[in-house]
């Protein structure tokens, strides 16, 4: 899941996803949460503790909490 410059770094840790999965950013509620999808079906929802005034900002900090989740999922039996 490539969605910026650090999450596409191969020595992302987590690793980078599976190209099928994406993730949406939206503004809700005074923060930003991530919409994780694979294939267009939404997956999970993951939300950011802090405040982050900037898109940018809060895309870098959600992409290693959705990677870990995705690397999870895909663990599961």
């Amino acid at each position: 899941m490539n969605i910026d410059a650090l999450s596409a770094s191969p020595s992302a840790d987590p690793p980078v996803a599976p190209a099928d999965w994406t993730m949406d950013v939206q503004y809700v509620s005074g923060g930003y949460e991530g919409v994780v999808k694979r294939a267009d079906k939404v997956m999970c929802r993951i939300l950011l503790g802090g405040r982050f005034d900037h898109l940018p900002v809060a895309r870098a900090a959600l992409a290693p909490k959705a990677r870990a989740w995705i690397a999870d999922y895909l663990r599961r039996p």
